[in-house]
């Protein structure tokens, strides 16, 4: 899953790493006496450091889609989305599951849409997209994981969510007041109140 490395609100490993780049070349220049004996640069550390962080994010994505494919199997209406740029890298990933789009049918005139602030190792938002049921308890219709938040990743997002949804569109959403989602909620379902 992409969250495995980031567990009891501690940062990853990776993340560790590359804040005390610096702490760990000087921990090596110790074990060689002196800075001058080591025998690669601090840049050559910095290097293999995304070297590896990079095989880890592309063994990430093959984790995440062999559990979204695990879902499928448990639930035949998981669904998701993935929108990647030009060197086909995940820009944007919206997932729901079959649940999710039944209680949506019954409770989702009015939702709610929050990103947290990159709290995983990807540095990505992440968000829900929320609303409640009869009895007053918290629903989770989908979850989102973006670049980056901008006009054009929230109406992806939107466009995305309402398909998965069968084309219903929320009457209302509450959001966080994020002015490139309330662009975006605008030009992609403007009869929404915001």
């Amino acid at each position: 899953m992409l969250s495995t490395r980031l567990r009891h609100g501690r940062p990853s490993q990776s993340s560790l790493l590359i804040l005390n780049l610096g702490k760990v070349y000087s921990t090596i220049g110790s074990f060689f006496g002196k800075m001058e004996n080591v025998p690669f640069t601090k840049r050559a550390l910095k290097t293999l450091c995304g070297k590896i962080s990079s095989e880890q994010a592309d063994d990430d994505v093959r984790k995440t889609i062999e559990v979204f494919s695990e879902m499928g199997a448990a639930d035949p209406e998981f669904t998701y989305s993935v929108q990647v740029d030009d060197e086909s890298r995940i820009m944007n990933l919206l997932w729901k599951t079959g649940k999710g789009r039944a209680q949506y049918h019954y409770f989702g005139d009015a939702i709610t849409f929050d990103t947290t602030y990159r709290t995983n190792v990807y540095d990505m938002p992440f968000g829900l997209i929320v609303g409640v049921n009869s009895h007053f308890q918290s629903v989770i219709f989908a979850g989102v994981l973006l670049r980056e938040e901008k006009v054009e990743n929230f109406e992806w997002v939107f466009r995305e969510f309402v398909k998965m949804m069968s084309g219903k569109k929320p009457v209302t959403i509450l959001t966080d007041q994020c002015r490139a989602m309330e662009v975006a909620i605008g030009n992609v379902v403007p009869a929404t109140k915001h």
